[in-house]
């Protein structure tokens, strides 16, 4: 698991650095919506839908069409508030409740309402971009180093399980020294940091 996440990052940041270093959007447009397709896919993969690369494939081109050739980021504020909505009122109760069964309509409208919030996921990334490169950066770092300490905080002191119907490997202790890691390496950059 350990090295599969090494490789991950290491080709995934090999691809993203130089895009954010040239500041190039249209480069950006094209790598977010590979990755936007891929978490499509494999949403509706984990879901178990026979078609899951055709709905991808349909998702990826309304998400280049509404965002990069239309006019979705006029207004990024109405995906942020409903992909919020969406994981506070469907996925945080999934914690302690469990999802529903694989089958049946019940998923499938899971499925979708998942792969919604993936676009809210995804427009908070383009408007980060063109915010500043270096802005979208610093907080897909704060994303990394947090998911680094949850995993060997979890490793060395996972006792209880965060949500064992949806992610056995996951626990309380992982998530506060995940939390914990992006507290102090927060600090140590502001501490660090030259006086405006």
């Amino acid at each position: 698991m350990l090295k599969t996440r090494i490789i991950t990052a290491l080709v995934l940041l090999a691809v993203l650095l130089p895009v954010l270093w040239l500041n190039h959007f249209p480069a950006f447009a094209a790598i977010a919506t590979v990755f936007f397709g891929a978490a499509v896919w494999e949403s509706f993969r984990l879901f178990k839908n026979r078609q899951a690369l055709l709905i991808a494939l349909v998702w990826v081109a309304a998400f280049a069409y509404t965002f990069f050739f239309g006019s979705g980021l006029e207004r990024p504020t109405i995906w942020f508030a409903l992909c919020s909505a969406i994981w506070l009122l469907r996925f945080a109760p999934s914690l302690g409740f469990g999802l529903p069964p694989l089958e049946g309509a019940g998923n499938t409208m899971l499925s979708v309402v998942y792969a919604v919030a993936i676009v809210g996921c995804f427009v908070a990334m383009v408007a980060l971009f063109r915010h500043s490169p270096l802005y979208l950066l610093s907080v897909l770092a704060l994303v990394w180093i947090a998911d680094i300490g949850a995993y060997f905080c979890g490793k060395a002191w996972g006792r209880r399980k965060l949500a064992p119907s949806i992610s056995p490997g996951k626990s309380w202790e992982g998530a506060a020294g995940g939390a914990l890691a992006v507290l102090v390496v927060a600090s140590l950059t502001v501490l660090a940091a030259p006086a405006a």
